[in-house]
């Protein structure tokens, strides 16, 4: 039998428990209420923990279900937007990015693809600043190709980002180019082989650049010879000719068997017909053999020079060049044998770059008149350069296949000896 102190203590608690279930049953609408909110916002992973908390109210343990899978679901394609968004901001498809990253809602990828968008401006500014370098640079490039340098100069000093370097490299060519030049004119009078010299150093810059380096080279070459009235002595230890020990001057037989000797007249109109009918035609290789057959008569044509520089332009460098093109190597080779080095260096130098099949032949002498230079000049420090070049030359004559050198009788012993020491 209950007391009335126990039926009191029990009447006060049954009264509590009246008093409580209204506000629990409120609490559980208003989180009920908070989570559909939350769900009609699209923020699934919230809804689905409020559903969970409500418990067992309405629809409440079903949607804590639902609301769990499909949050689920939306943290594995949130993850993957974030991979591609990524994929996308690295190949510079910044408004791919962009769109995926807004779609990053739910899972641990979502402050990291917020910082992303606010990187996106900036990307799209630095991608604008770059292609409008990249533009700048090509104009550049072309202006030099061209040889407008003005022009190039100009574009090239205003390029500061990634390709500064190589802007750099081009103004520096232009450069030593036009000091080059410069210099090649002041000594053409009074220096001629100094002259030859410094337009060599421009032309092995830009063989086809302002001025007409190699025209100028062989109009000073060929004043030179016909001013001339015998070739000057020579030391003997080169290996040419002296009054005391001659050397024997190239023939059809001795000089080569490798290539022709000119023909006792050259019909320039007629090589210059056919080679521009080869350029035309495609045939780059043929046209620089003919243009070079007419420079090697006519040092000082200038239809000639600009015929090669166009089918060196349109291919033949990748072409070997016609036979006629061993009529300039033959006169080369003459030119050593008498002691014009640099206008031998000159025309070797035209007969590689036109792509001449003689490559061992043309290296080889290439080499021998470098050597011989750097034996005249008496095997000065500041002439290493001259020796460095001819070891090299030397180096590639050996790799062309089949190559052999002259026979001692033709070439000083003392040029063979280099050349073994350097192949061996």
């Amino acid at each position: 039998m209950l007391t009335a102190s126990s039926r009191h203590i029990e009447l006060i608690a049954w009264l509590m428990l009246l008093t409580a279930a209204p506000a629990l049953a409120d609490r559980k609408s208003d989180l009920y209420d908070q989570a559909v909110k939350a769900g009609g916002a699209g923020n699934l992973e919230e809804a689905a923990r409020l559903f969970c908390e409500v418990g067992n109210y309405k629809d409440a343990e079903q949607m804590c279900k639902l609301m769990t899978q499909e949050a689920e679901r939306e943290r594995r394609k949130s993850s993957d937007r974030f991979d591609e968004g990524l994929k996308a901001f690295n190949a510079g498809d910044f408004d791919s990015a962009e769109q995926k990253f807004k779609n990053v809602r739910v899972g641990p990828k979502v402050q990291e693809a917020r910082d992303y968008l606010r990187r996106i401006p900036q990307a799209r500014a630095e991608r604008a600043g770059a292609e409008q370098e990249r533009a700048t640079f090509d104009q550049a490039v072309q202006a030099y190709q061209r040889n407008d340098f003005g022009a190039a100069k100009g574009l090239f000093e205003r390029i500061s980002g990634g390709r500064k370097g190589e802007a750099q490299n081009y103004l520096n060519n232009i450069r030593r180019y036009e000091d080059a030049m410069a210099a090649g004119d002041r000594e053409a009078a009074a220096n001629p082989q100094q002259a030859i010299a410094k337009y060599s150093e421009a032309a092995g810059i830009k063989p086809d650049g302002p001025g007409d380096p190699r025209g100028k080279a062989s109009r000073v070459q060929s004043q030179m010879a016909a001013a001339a009235a015998k070739p000057a002595p020579i030391e003997p230890s080169v290996g040419v000719s002296t009054p005391s020990q001659p050397a024997p001057q190239p023939t059809r037989t001795e000089v080569a068997g490798a290539v022709k000797a000119p023909a006792a007249k050259v019909d320039v109109g007629k090589l210059l017909r056919e080679a521009e009918t080869a350029r035309k035609a495609g045939q780059m290789g043929v046209a620089s053999g003919k243009y070079l057959a007419v420079l090697a008569a006519e040092p000082g044509n200038a239809e000639a020079r600009k015929g090669l520089a166009e089918s060196s332009a349109q291919g033949g460098g990748r072409q070997t060049a016609g036979s006629e093109a061993d009529v300039m190597l033959a006169k080369a080779i003459r030119e050593f044998y008498t002691g014009l080095y640099e206008q031998s260096e000159v025309h070797i130098r035209d007969y590689m770059d036109a792509q001449g099949s003689k490559i061992g032949l043309s290296q080889f002498f290439l080499g021998a008149s470098l050597l011989s230079r750097y034996y005249l000049g008496g095997e000065r420090s500041d002439d290493r350069r001259l020796l460095d070049e001819a070891k090299n030359a030397f180096k590639r004559a050996k790799s062309a296949p089949g190559f052999n050198p002259p026979a001692e009788k033709y070439v000083s012993p003392k040029i063979l000896k280099v050349y073994q020491e350097v192949t061996s």
